[in-house]
This record gives C-alpha cells, structure tokens and sequence, in this order.
C-alpha cells in the first residue's frame, strides 16, 4: 500500500485518513493524521498496477549528528563537523565551533504540510528519521510510490571546500562508509547511495579512495557540480574517468551542489527576503509565494 506523489499534492488538505486492508492506518503508520505531515493513505497503487517501477535520481540525506564526532580519528576529533544550536533556535551544521549561519529547514522538508515549510530553524529532532535512516527512508519511499532512490549527500559536500585537507580527507572516508555500509544497507536494491569522489584532495587521493569503496560495492560516486578544475581540462581528470571506468563506478554530480558556490547557492541569499516560485493556483499558473507556503512531497529532495 503507497501514496503516490501526485496524490499527496492532489490531497495535501485534506486531513482525514484512508482505511487500510488489514488494519488501521493510524495502526500502522502512527505518524498519519499528524497536522504538520502532508501525508494520506490510498487504497490503490495505480502506477504498481501497470507494472511500473518509479525511481527517484534525486534523493538527499540528512547525515546524523554524530557521524563525524563519534567516527573520525582520535588527532581529528575536536576538528570533527557537529550539529549546534543556531541563533534562530533551530540545529545546524558547524566546521570549527561557530555558530551555523543558516539552520535545518530547506534541506529537510520532506513530508511536511505546507503551513509549516520554513527554509531554516528546524531542530535536529524535529527532522524526519528518513532523513539518515536508510530503513525509514525506505519508509518514506513506500509511501511515495517510489521503488528505488539514488541517494545524495547534504552536509557532507562541504568537505570539496574546507580549509583543512586533513579534515577533509577524514571526513570523506567518514561519510563514504556510513552511506555504504549503514544507510544504503538497509535495502541495496533499493538504495543506491553515492559515496563522494574527493577530487578536491588530488587525483591520487581520489583514485585510492575510488578503489576502496569499490571493494564496498559501491555503484556510484559523486563528483562536485562546481569543481576548481573545470571538467572539460583535457587531461587533469584522467585518472578519474579511467578508474571510474575500470571499477564500473558511475558517476553523478548536483547543479551548484559541491566545489565554491556561485551567486545563486544559499550562502549568498538574503534569507530573510526569500520565496519560491511553485505552481500553486488551480489553473496551473505559477505563482511566487513565501518559503513557508511551499510543502515537498516525503521522497527526501
């Protein structure tokens, strides 16, 4: 039994929820009826009934707190990225101590009704477990009628621009066995994690660690959407492609996710004076509505 995404947009207020077979549906799903989730049970999965298998090529992660704190090396733990208490009382990343400049918001709004989409000041507890759960993740897919996601990483891609290459290089291999070996182990048919391609760090460095998470079985990698060294350099990403190549790795990358942001990533944006543009009114028109009237459907992206 699934929700399509098309339905949970059809039926995003309407609060009642839908008898199951075999049970309640509040039985089954105790967070169904909840105000601040967009979410409703079906009877039919019409997409399943003509045989079609929906994937996503766009999900995100949420990494847990204590990834890095509690799995880095001992030299390196104080340096560890950890999630702290923002000014707006919401949690967020920090590199070195610092208080986050923006908090969990935008990153994390799968699931969430509309009146409650804000684009920061979500706490670390108030995210869904999906979010660095690859069980309850799959949870969430099953709920959006998606069979298979590949999986894409958030805090994580901070790591092509941090100061400290050691730390960098730490933090990498921290988040490459956790997407392997944890997150995506919950289903690997289903999930397809993809482990970062450090190519920030060197290509030496990068064809060493493509080598090691191919003996994880990893299936893909991502490499960063806004590199120092253009990927048209005729021969700096050789060894990359080559390796890539030999270990049947493929490769992925996310628009302005990755390297130095450019003018329009968050970091430059003027949080307090953003909205979105979403298709909102009944005849399709688009519509520019503040980041608080948007929901997203609970496939994570």
């Amino acid at each position: 039994m699934v929700l399509r995404s098309s339905d949970i947009l059809k039926n995003s207020c309407n609060r009642s929820t839908a008898s199951v077979r075999g049970g309640k549906a509040a039985d089954l799903h105790p967070w169904i009826g909840v105000t601040s989730m967009a979410t409703q049970m079906i009877e039919r999965d019409l997409v399943g009934e003509l045989g079609i298998k929906l994937i996503s090529s766009d999900n995100h992660v949420n990494e847990p707190r204590d990834l890095f704190t509690s799995r880095f090396p001992a030299h390196l733990k104080d340096k560890a990225p950890r999630v702290v208490r923002g000014k707006d009382g919401g949690d967020g990343w920090s590199l070195n101590g610092e208080i986050p400049r923006r908090t969990y918001g935008l990153e994390a709004m799968a699931g969430f009704d509309k009146k409650d989409y804000r684009i920061s000041g979500l706490t670390y507890e108030q995210l869904r477990a999906g979010n660095y759960n690859g069980a309850e993740h799959l949870k969430d897919m099953d709920i959006d009628g998606m069979y298979a996601s590949v999986v894409y990483p958030a805090m994580g891609a901070t790591f092509y621009v941090h100061p400290d290459k050691e730390v960098a290089a730490a933090g990498f291999q921290t988040y490459n066995d956790w997407i392997l070996d944890d997150f995506q182990s919950a289903d690997r048919k289903r999930l397809c994690g993809l482990a970062l391609a450090p190519t920030e760090l060197g290509m030496d460095f990068t064809v060493a660690e493509i080598k090691r998470i191919a003996k994880k079985g990893a299936r893909a990698m991502y490499i960063p959407g806004s590199p120092s060294v253009p990927y048209n350099h005729p021969i700096h990403y050789e060894p990359l492609w080559q390796a890539a190549h030999e270990h049947n790795i493929t490769l992925c990358f996310h628009r302005n996710h990755g390297g130095p942001p450019d003018k329009s990533d968050w970091d430059f944006a003027d949080l307090s004076k953003s909205s979105l543009a979403v298709y909102t009114a009944k005849d399709g028109s688009l519509q520019s509505l503040p980041v608080r009237s948007v929901r997203r459907p609970l496939n994570h992206v």
